[in-house]
């Protein structure tokens, strides 16, 4: 019982909305990017007169489909560039949530061969994204309620307060135990897997021209030591994100690494997409008080920064000083 009620209480108050409002930005600008990305080459990609026309979707919906007319796939096409831009300025954000399931999943299913696997994560997702309050922070629609000034009374909106409190900290829960999955379920694979046991996959991961930049891959490729710890690197931080979530100290250390992870794999491989979805999913597992707190340090290592900076920049001056005055 003692259990039930740490969870009721920590779950009905609002915990996760920096890291969710953040991730809205993020995820909004990725699909903002993949309908501009794709403008010029939009109606060979996902109109009927395309690569793929309107037949292969007989028996699925996809609001792209539901008309060959070429004006309707231009009013369809420019208005999920509309919803995604206000998904991002944070305006009417539950409504183009849901909206966003309906443009953002057609136009993905609607070519089904570009993509580089984030888009699955986000498509899964995006369902829960309606049951979120990711405008409170950096938004439009928190702009026009502070302009507004509503005073409402605190008791007579209490219970509803504290069901939306549920209902968004459950969904956000919800993103953070799928992202796990995913973490665990990759890094149980390599386990298994013969190349990454023996510490050489990355080796013939890096022999493929299409996911080869080679920015790192021929220095790790040359040095055994480097190839065997970045192997295994990947593979535990995977296995050990579900667990470190439980520690709130362990916890930075694994998503820094993750982070790090997926900037590697977007320099390297050229997956940028996935890399950075991924990224931002990882926002979720932070709560407001664990942002404040890097705030805060962040704001403390800035100050100490600049204050070494204004010492050093004062002794340089005091000594030209002192030598003009001894020339003098």
């Amino acid at each position: 019982m003692r259990i039930i009620n740490k969870y009721i209480d920590f779950i009905s108050k609002e915990r996760f909305l920096i890291g969710p409002s953040l991730a809205r930005i993020g995820i909004g600008m990725i699909m903002l990017s993949y309908y501009l990305i794709h403008y010029y080459q939009r109606h060979f990609l996902f109109s009927d007169a395309g690569l793929i026309s309107n037949e292969f979707f007989i028996n699925i919906f996809n609001i792209y489909t539901i008309s060959n007319d070429p004006y309707y796939f231009e009013i369809v096409y420019h208005a999920g560039i509309v919803i995604a831009l206000l998904f991002v300025l944070g305006f009417k954000t539950r409504i183009m949530s849901l909206l966003n399931i309906i443009f953002f999943t057609s136009i993905s299913s609607r070519n089904f061969l570009i993509g580089d696997g984030g888009d699955n994560l986000l498509l899964v997702c995006l369902v829960f994204f309606v049951f979120m309050d990711m405008s409170r922070y950096f938004s439009l629609d928190t702009y026009i309620r502070k302009r507004k000034k509503k005073v409402k009374s605190v008791e007579k909106n209490k219970f509803l307060h504290s069901v939306g409190s549920i209902v968004h900290n459950h969904a956000v829960v919800i993103c953070i135990i799928q992202l796990a999955i995913l973490y665990f379920v990759s890094g149980s694979y390599q386990i298994v897997g013969d190349y990454w046991n023996s510490g050489v996959a990355l080796y013939y991961i890096f022999q493929v021209d299409e996911y080869t930049r080679g920015v790192f891959s021929d220095i790790i490729i040359n040095s055994n030591v480097l190839l065997v710890v970045a192997t295994y690197f990947s593979i535990i931080i995977k296995i050990a994100f579900p667990f470190a979530l439980f520690n709130k100290y362990l916890k930075y250390v694994v998503v820094s690494a993750l982070i790090a992870f997926h900037v590697g794999i977007a320099i390297e491989m050229g997956l940028v997409t996935f890399s950075l979805i991924m990224i931002l999913f990882e926002l979720f597992v932070f709560t407001d008080k664990e942002y404040l707190n890097m705030f805060r340090v962040y704001n403390w290592f800035k100050n100490k920064v600049s204050l070494i900076f204004k010492n050093r920049l004062l002794n340089r001056t005091t000594t030209f000083e002192e030598k003009d005055s001894s020339i003098s």
